[in-house]
Order: C-alpha cells, then sequence, then structure tokens
C-alpha cells in the first residue's frame, strides 16, 4: 500500500507546478553552491505531509556519535552488479556511511581512524560539541563525475586534520593528505611563528564548515575548540587532483581570534569562482585581520572586498560574532547574512563597504530582528524572492525581497518560538511550487545538554504549522544534532541526530 500512495504522489507532482527532473546529486552542503537551503523535490507537497500519510519511516543507526555534518545524496552509483542512489553520512567517530536510498539499507561503512578526545575545551558547559569526541565534523562533498568525495576529519591523540578522498562506490581511500598551512604575520599569544609565518596548530582548531569544490580546488575553513587560545579563522584550498595545498589565508594573521563558523555552512561561491565567509570575535585592522566581517576571496583566497560593522569592537568584547549566520547568495549580486546581535545585512558584492561608515562605504541594508539575549541568528534559508530567518528562542521571520531590498516592517512569523539555537531550516520544493519549509528544533532550550528534538513542516507562505513529529508518538525524532541540517530528496526527509542516528520521514 505504501509503494502504491508513493506512485500516486509521484504521478500528481507532474501534474501540479512545473516539471524538474529528479535531481541527479545533492553533491555538498544546503542544496547548492548558493547556500539558498532550497531542494528540488517532485513526490513531497503540503498536502500528503498535512495528511497521515507522512510518518517516520526508518531508524538508521550509525556508530553512536553525534552527526553535525548533512547527509549527502548520489544517483545511480554502480556497485559491484547493482545500480544504487546513495545517501552518504559523515560521523563524528571519524565514520562515513553509504546507504541505499531506496530501500534505505547500508551499503558500505568506513572508520578513518579514532575521534579527536584531549582537544581544548572538552567538558566545557557551553557546549554539547564540548562532551564528546570529534572527528568528522563538517558536511564532506561530492565529485560525482569522478565517482569521489572528500572529506575532512580529526584524529587523536593530537588532534591532526586530514582530507580524505574516498570512493563513493567502496568507501575505499583513494588519497589523503594530513592539513598544515602557514600565512605571513606575528600571530597572537601561543602562536607558533617561524620566519615570519604564523603555523596552523591543528589540534587548536575546529573545522566545522562544509567543503565546497570550485574549479578543482576543495575549499574549507576552521574556527576554534571553544575559544581556547591560540586560535585563528583559516581557510584551506587543496586541488583536486592531487590533494596539494593550492591556497591558504589566515583571518587575524597579525592579531587573535576571527574563526570562521557560519553554523556549518560550506562557504557560498559566485559565478566568478569567489568564496565568502564570516568570521567571529577578535581583532580588526582592515588590512590584514578580519574578525567580525563579511569577507569575499578570490580562487586564490586573497581579500577581494569586505565589510566590518562599525560596532565591531563592542562586538567583540561581548561575544556577538557576525559568523554565527550563513552567508546567502540572493542571485542579482547581492548577499544576506546575520550575527548573534539579531542584525541581518544585506550587501552588495561589488561593493560590500569595508567599515561601515569609512569612506569606502557602501549603501547596505540593515534590520534588526525581534529577539534579545546572547545568541541571536543561526542559519536561515532564502526561496521564492523571501528569506526565512530564525531567532535564538524565538520564532521564524518571513521577509520579502523585490528590486535589491527587503520588507522588514511587520514580517510574518510562526505562532511558535523555538530554544537555543532555533530552527535548522531548509526548503523543498517542485521549482516554486509544493513549497515546504523544514525545521528542526529541540523541545527544551539548552545549550549545554543534548535535548530531545522535533522535525516541523510549514506552509511557507502563511508558515503556519502542517507537520510536527510530536503529534504521533511513533514519529519522535530523538535528541537533536545542534547544528544538523535534514536532507530533502526523492519523497523522502533524512534528519541526523545527536543518538548517532539518521531519522528517515516519508509516505507511507
Amino acid at each position: 500500500m505504501g509503494s502504491i500512495r508513493l506512485l500516486f504522489a509521484f504521478l500528481a507532482s507532474f501534474i501540479s507546478g512545473p516539471k524538474l527532473p529528479i535531481p541527479q546529486t545533492q553533491p555538498e552542503y544546503a542544496g547548492g553552491q548558493s547556500r539558498t537551503g532550497v531542494f528540488q523535490e517532485l513526490i513531497l507537497t503540503p498536502a500528503n505531509v498535512a495528511t497521515n500519510a507522512f510518518h517516520k519511516q526508518f531508524t538508521l543507526t550509525l556508530d553512536g556519535q553525534q552527526i553535525y555534518a548533512q547527509p549527502l545524496f548520489v544517483q545511480g552509483v554502480t556497485i559491484g552488479a547493482g545500480t544504487y542512489d546513495l545517501v552518504i553520512v559523515a560521523t563524528l567517530n571519524d565514520s562515513v556511511f553509504a546507504f541505499d536510498a531506496n530501500a534505505v539499507s547500508q551499503l558500505w561503512q568506513v572508520s578513518l581512524g579514532s575521534p579527536y578526545v584531549n582537544y581544548p575545551g572538552r567538558g566545557g558547559a557551553d557546549d554539547a560539541l564540548y562532551s564528546q569526541n570529534v572527528g568528522c565534523a563538517s558536511t564532506p562533498v561530492v565529485d560525482r563525475a569522478n565517482g569521489v568525495l572528500f572529506v575532512v576529519c580529526a584524529s587523536a591523540p593530537s588532534g591532526t586534520w586530514t582530507l580524505y578522498e574516498l570512493s563513493i562506490a567502496t568507501g575505499g581511500t583513494i588519497a589523503s593528505k594530513t592539513i598544515t598551512g602557514q600565512f605571513p604575520g606575528t600571530g597572537m599569544s601561543g602562536d607558533t611563528v617561524v620566519s615570519g609565518k604564523v603555523q596552523f596548530q591543528a589540534g587548536q582548531h575546529l573545522q566545522r564548515t562544509g567543503l565546497t569544490i570550485v574549479n578543482g580546488v576543495i575549499y574549507f575553513a576552521f574556527a576554534s575548540y571553544g575559544d581556547s587560545s591560540p586560535w585563528h579563522g583559516w581557510v584551506f584550498g587543496y586541488n583536486e587532483s592531487d590533494l596539494s595545498q593550492a591556497a591558504v589565508f589566515c583571518t587575524t594573521p597579525n592579531g587573535k581570534y576571527g574563526g570562521i563558523w557560519m553554523t556549518g555552512n560550506a562557504l557560498p561561491v559566485d559565478s566568478g569562482g569567489n568564496l565568502y565567509a564570516t568570521t567571529g570575535n577578535g581583532d580588526y585592522d582592515g588590512s590584514s585581520n578580519f574578525a567580525n566581517s563579511v569577507i569575499k576571496l578570490n580562487s586564490s583566497l586573497q581579500v577581494v572586498d569586505w565589510f566590518t560593522p562599525s560596532n565591531w569592537a563592542s562586538l567583540e568584547s561581548n561575544d556577538f560574532d557576525v559568523t554565527s549566520g550563513r552567508v546567502i547568495l540572493l542571485g542579482d549580486g547581492n548577499i544576506i547574512s546575520g550575527g548573534k546581535d539579531y542584525r541581518e545585512f544585506l550587501l552588495n558584492t561589488n561593493c560590500m563597504g569595508h567599515l561601515q561608515g569609512s569612506n569606502n562605504s557602501c549603501t547596505n541594508q540593515i534590520w534588526t530582528l525581534p529577539g534579545s539575549g546572547h545568541e541571536g541568528i543561526f542559519g536561515g534559508v532564502f526561496f521564492n524572492s523571501t528569506a526565512y530567518l530564525p531567532v535564538n528562542s524565538g520564532p521564524i521571520y518571513q521577509y520579502p525581497y523585490s528590486a535589491g531590498s527587503f520588507t522588514t516592517t511587520n514580517p510574518v512569523k510562526t505562532s511558535a518560538s523555538f530554544g537555543h539555537p532555533g530552527a535548522r531550516m531548509a526548503v523543498s520544493a517542485n521549482g516554486t511550487a509544493n513549497a515546504i519549509l523544514w525545521a528542526t528544533t529541540c523541545v527544551n532550550p539548552s545549550n549545554a545538554t543534548p535535548q530531545a528534538g522535533i522535525l516541523r513542516a510549514f506552509n511557507p507562505v502563511t508558515l503556519a504549522e502542517i507537520y510536527n513529529s510530536t503529534t504521533s508518538g511513533a514519529d519522535t525524532l530523538g535528541t537533536l544534532a545542534k547544528l544538523g541540517s535534514p536532507l530533502i530528496v526523492s519523497g523522502r526527509v533524512w534528519v541526523p541526530t545527536g543518538d548517532g542516528t539518521v531519522v528517515v520521514y516519508g509516505l507511507n
């Protein structure tokens, strides 16, 4: 009966809305290099998700450690005598798994060593991440044409970070490279400086941002472990062909801090191959130090442009990182990004403004979302000329976009508020038809202790809730993975959890 319902839902999707092919792959974080958080989906619709037909179907048990990485989807992979659609998941236990997306069964699993356990800040009270081992914390990236995936993982005992190239058919390691780097500068107290260059101290840094591939180069970024000094923000680029280092950038080589968090988001990439990053607390001088800024980098990881709020020093002293939210490319030369002080920035990538209010200042739109407390904005999605932005311990807000600006007065919002860190969101749609706004939230807010999670679905126009996994006792999600984002593809929603599982929802 379930397969018949799926068939009818699939056929119905061709009757309503634009006709799009089933996606060949969802190869990296958040549905594409613009990081809008949108997935093309033909089967799930607001009508069938809002009925009793949509439920939890499977719980996949992996290796017992939290899953911060977003699952990835790869279609049509030959394994032995068969062809499979794969869902690929990396875990904090230094493991990578591949599942048959149709039969929902494990195809392969590979262990990439023992996770890092003695990192600075372990057991800290401010974040559930620091009470567990750390292995593969970021979302990998798939090169479908070459049949490989790339993943970055930490290993014991010293916290070495390694870039792995794996076969998507078997999980076998094709190549690997220990991540090292240096950048001209004097550094901060505790840094190792050799011949005028700050050395990357792997054991002091956490690789949280997703990976991306641009013109044959794999890029990813680092922040700190529990803000335990010394640390900086680092961006690395490695050549896909042989894993040789292509470029490296340090956000504060003559100062301190400036980690790149972006709620685990991969660096977005524009049509010119430029990458965008936001940075956290630290030093700023507009010359070599770029903490609490939004930075545009070229493919050689040189700073092309940037935006820094005029009150960056106050943000630094109050731990209000600019890097709490993701950067989203809107497709018209503009980007948006939000921070811990509840402000959202709309910036033109051809004139970002440098220090706000300086001689290089450009006309940008900045607005403050309703909210209070320390944590501000984490994440956000952009769909159909509308931004959906969550706030810590508050609702999701809807902001329409037209002619290069957002309407920010009297925004539509969800009726419910969601505890720390707010809602983690994605959108599924058939073009612009049959759109659903998905969110994972926690039952009881806590920054220090893992909490039970909820999968929710909303009408993106009205923000009325159409599904909630707590409605049925059989649909419970389990522990929320604080910064984990769902994958929506081919009629199913794959949700990583803090229990070391992936919970799969779909139509019965």
